[in-house]
């Protein structure tokens, strides 16, 4: 195989990424029929690769309990490492190394967003693991430990019964019968609350930390 010098490799890069969100348009691509999906799935090369979402995502923007919403089935494109299909490049210093092939592709997905808008540009997981994983990754302290409390607060909801006549999910107390038991359900469940609101306090000294001198990584003597 012939060795590509630098420029051609990322522009050949380049052209198929454009080929792709060219045949696209903006994304995410909104459909909400087969004849739909049929029609962008038609503007894109037929060797596109496909992939299915592993999560529902959320507008960050949305109030979810105050806003009428629904959920979009969206495309949007991805930018993937094709292992299969090598390609050998000659480097500034005369070396020739060999990369896995930097490959466009689509995914299909689905976003909760306001009634009677359009799917932003940038969304975030919906369940809330989900959403600690990916903002930890993207090294967002305040969002992971936002995502940190609501799972603690939803694990302490499941440990305890709603009130008769209230209408709420099952809780593991629910089809329990020995009263000594629920009551330590109950204790954990306060545990975890409280661990919550601790969680919730420490969040604001992470904020405050990562502002200060040295973007957190300098600390004064204790």
């Amino acid at each position: 195989m012939t060795a590509l010098d630098k420029q051609t490799a990322q522009a050949q890069q380049a052209a198929a990424m454009a080929a792709v969100r060219d045949g696209l348009g903006p994304t995410p691509a909104e459909f909400g029929t087969a004849g739909e999906l049929a029609q962008l799935m038609a503007r894109l090369p037929a060797g596109t690769p496909v992939r299915i979402a592993e999560t529902l995502r959320i507008d960050p923007a949305l109030q979810l309990e105050e806003t009428d919403n629904r959920t979009a089935a969206v495309v949007t494109v991805l930018t993937l490492a094709d292992g299969t299909d090598p390609v050998d490049v000659l480097e500034d210093d005369g070396r020739i190394r060999t990369y896995g092939r930097v490959i466009p592709g689509i995914e299909l997905g689905a976003v909760i967003v306001a009634e009677g808008t359009p799917a932003p540009a940038r969304t975030t997981p919906f369940p809330p693991f989900e959403r600690a994983q990916e903002a930890l990754n993207a090294g967002d302290l305040a969002a992971a430990l936002d995502a940190h409390v609501e799972l603690l607060n939803w694990m302490a909801g499941t440990l305890t019964s709603a009130p008769a006549g209230l209408d709420a999910a099952p809780a593991v107390p629910d089809r329990i019968t020995d009263d000594d038991l629920r009551e330590q359900l109950a204790v954990e469940a306060d545990r975890l609350r409280h661990a919550a609101g601790r969680l919730t306090v420490l969040r604001g000294r992470v904020v405050a930390d990562l502002a200060g001198p040295g973007n957190g990584d300098e600390h004064s003597p204790a």
